[in-house]
């Protein structure tokens, strides 16, 4: 059909329709641009992520930092839901530190994400240990670093015995733990208020530690590994063998053949999650802490070192947890006994350190024997990650980070191109 038979067949010419319809088109587009930014404010962080996938329009309507700083507001500083004691995440210390100076500078998709894919970092750095955040204004999300230092609560766990449990306050259904703060100097610093009348404050030091815990673990696995072997086996190492017996495992045998069972419990090792590296074979220092009674820096190897506790994190606070086979610290108010009995999530048999996994610290500590030389590291103590840098976020603002935190932070897949460390020279 030609053109002037279109134009008999419609009575419109087809350019004038065209044209009609292309800016129709138009039209639409722009109040839709409009509608989706209103339509995704109802919508939770996964499916706003997925929208970002769709088109060029919705990616760019989906990336409105209104849309995320609401979501940074809800998840951070609103009560983690269904969770005793009203604790935010911003609260529970559970927010890193670049993730709310990203949010004050209005990068609050940026600082969304770096909150959540930091959840599950099972290493701490100083700052993390030593200082707190605490929100100053819910209307305007001001965050204030407090650098007097953060607040952990401790107890004991029933293996401890009951004389430290009649000791702890926790037991007795008083309060959520005592209060203790981590300081740059090295030392532990207690609440004077949780101490008795006539109790005198017992003051502790600290330091970042080798994790003994997974180099006792591997010890174990390749000792079991020789002792299922025959022994006829030629890959059999009885030295091995040797020194996986001397742990004690197999010592209620008693030469009485039975079936052989291995000793880990049925649970996924923190050994990856922990690790520095994106392999999962080198560890970080600041993945676990040593604690000792206060005395002489010079001759503290020569006193007792209580097991070493472990670095994790709690997957609905997002706070962190300082866990030994005996104690058990959270950088908010845990649950109190009562409520823990109802929700069992800090409750001793779901906790994931026992005398199992630290056998070989129990067995020094008891016995007064002095840690290795590598064991914690004593010449860097407090200075552990002290060294900081700059990191360039899209090429316009600058954010001050420990260095170890920054390069993890810019090798991260959604921040290559908007994150990158300052060289020194540049500065």
């Amino acid at each position: 059909m030609n053109k002037a038979a279109e134009t008999v067949e419609t009575g419109t010419p087809r350019d004038a329709r065209e044209g009609k319809r292309k800016r129709v088109e138009q039209s639409k587009a722009s109040l839709h641009g409009d509608l989706l930014r209103e339509v995704f404010a109802y919508l939770p962080a996964v499916d706003l992520c997925r929208a970002r996938e769709v088109c060029r329009e919705w990616r760019d309507a989906a990336s409105d930092e209104s849309l995320w700083r609401r979501l940074c507001a809800d998840c951070w500083f609103k009560p983690v839901p269904n969770y005793p004691g009203s604790i935010s995440r911003v609260g529970a210390g559970g927010v890193p530190f670049h993730s709310c100076e990203l949010f004050q500078m209005g990068r609050c998709r940026l600082a969304y994400a770096e909150a959540f894919s930091e959840r599950e970092r099972a290493w701490i750095t100083t700052a993390e240990l030593c200082e707190g955040v605490y929100v100053e204004d819910l209307t305007t999300g001001e965050l204030i670093r407090n650098r007097n230092g953060r607040r952990w609560w401790f107890r004991f766990k029933e293996d401890a015995g009951e004389d430290w449990q009649d000791w702890d306050g926790w037991w007795a259904g008083e309060g959520h733990g005592r209060e203790s703060i981590f300081c740059r100097d090295g030392t532990v610093a207690s609440n004077m208020n949780d101490l008795e009348e006539d109790e005198e404050p017992m003051v502790h030091r600290w330091g970042f530690a080798r994790d003994i815990y997974e180099i006792d673990t591997e010890l174990a696995r390749e000792g079991w590994r020789h002792r299922l072997l025959p022994l006829s086996d030629p890959r059999r190492d009885d030295l091995k063998v040797e020194e996986f017996e001397e742990q004690g495992y197999f010592s209620e045998l008693a030469g009485v053949e039975k079936p052989l069972k291995s000793p880990h419990k049925a649970k996924k090792y923190a050994k990856e999650l922990r690790a520095a590296g994106g392999n999962g074979t080198q560890f970080h220092v600041g993945c676990a802490l040593k604690l000792w009674p206060d005395t002489d820096l010079d001759d503290w190897r020569d006193r007792e070192s209580y097991p070493q506790c472990v670095v994790r994190r709690h997957p609905e606070t997002w706070g962190w947890i300082l866990e030994s086979c005996w104690t058990l610290q959270t950088s908010w108010p845990m649950p109190n006994r009562q409520e823990e009995e109802l929700r069992e999530d800090l409750a001793d048999e779901f906790l994931k350190y026992d005398a199992t996994e630290q056998k070989l610290e129990m067995r020094m500590y008891n016995r007064g024997i002095q840690p290795e030389q590598d064991e914690c590291v004593a010449e860097q103590m407090v200075n552990y990650c002290q060294e900081y840098v700059n990191v360039e976020v899209c090429g316009e603002v600058e954010i001050s980070m420990p260095r170890i935190l920054a390069t993890r932070v810019c090798a991260k897949p959604h921040n290559r191109g908007s994150m990158r460390i300052v060289p020194a020279d540049t500065r």
